[in-house]
């Protein structure tokens, strides 16, 4: 299974030793002193600063430790820390990123492991109240897409335990481009404590879906943005699949929705918001307005049935 949180904390690896020296510096310790803090050698510490040698878990640890009890006499000094920890962060250029929480850098990395305590049990006993023939037609015949926006919802888990045995039953699974799930993984980066439990519910989520076989991660390193990849992607697969993507973002909703209207062909695609009580609702076709209800559309068996694979993303079935 996926580790999620791997990624996070590898950057926040990676950040730490190429700023080591400067960390050390603003420390105002000699790579000696600070190697007897943390139980190596001075050569050791001279090796990460050279990138000789690679920073392990333990060592960021430690180093962490010795940051944050220098803090605690130095408060002044956070805002300097934080800059010159701020990761390079490749995956998502608008998420504001820091290495400490709450004046902690330590902490932060205790945020970036799953809390089990903190994950909703997603398979319930009976359907939620709204309406489950909606749910079971898109688990039996629709390829489900998540963005990054409604798996950070604060209601997704609430949609899931309508749809979870659904998917389960039909055997289908949703689908997450990778680009999604690292924009979580950035969020895990923030310094606003609401993005990062955001994130944290939504790695829970992921992490459990998965782990039940109901959801798999697509798409390669070589994908662009997100909007880019669900325009490729649904492009490419309308004419095979009938795709459906769940997203707050009215901007790419009204995006995908646009390509029902590009002649190319295909089925027409659905784009569904989760409501404030964890319902399902869809955009509309015109500037991606929201509806006040899930009406689904009549569903022919058979239909425009096409058997090719394409390069990039494998087929979806």
């Amino acid at each position: 299974m996926v580790d999620f949180y791997l990624q996070v904390r590898q950057e926040l690896i990676s950040t730490m030793q190429t700023a080591l020296k400067s960390v050390r510096q603003l420390l105002g310790i000699s790579a000696q002193e600070l190697g007897e803090f943390i139980g190596v050698t001075r050569q050791t510490i001279n090796n990460l600063e050279t990138d000789k040698n690679r920073m392990s878990a333990t060592q960021y640890v430690a180093v962490c430790a010795v940051i944050d009890n220098y803090l605690k006499d130095h408060p002044e000094l956070l805002q300097a820390f934080s800059a010159i920890l701020k990761p390079s962060y490749s995956w998502n250029s608008e998420v504001d990123v820091t290495h400490f929480h709450n004046a902690s850098f330590l902490k932060k990395w205790f945020l970036c492991f799953p809390d089990s305590s903190n994950l909703i049990e997603l398979i319930p006993d009976t359907c939620t109240k709204f309406e489950t023939n909606d749910l079971l037609t898109l688990a039996k015949n629709y390829k489900i897409f998540c963005d990054a926006s409604s798996l950070c919802n604060s209601k997704f888990t609430v949609l899931m335990r309508g749809l979870y045995p659904l998917l389960k039953e039909e055997q289908n699974k949703l689908i997450v481009p990778l680009r999604a799930v690292e924009a979580i993984q950035g969020m895990m980066l923030s310094s606003k404590s609401e993005d990062i439990l955001a994130a944290q519910a939504a790695m829970g989520a992921l992490s459990q879906l998965q782990a039940a076989g109901l959801m798999e991660v697509r798409g390669e390193k070589t994908d662009s943005n997100i909007v880019s990849t669900f325009i490729s992607v649904f492009s490419r697969f309308k004419q095979i699949n009938r795709l459906m993507l769940i997203t707050q973002n009215t901007s790419l909703a009204k995006d995908v929705l646009s390509l029902n209207d590009n002649g190319i062909g295909g089925f027409t695609i659905l784009a569904a918001w989760i409501s404030d009580n964890g319902e399902l609702r869809f955009w509309g076709s015109e500037n991606a307005g929201q509806t006040d209800s899930l009406t689904m559309p009549k569903i022919v068996t058979n239909e425009n049935s096409i058997n090719t694979t394409y390069a990039g993303w494998d087929s979806i079935d």
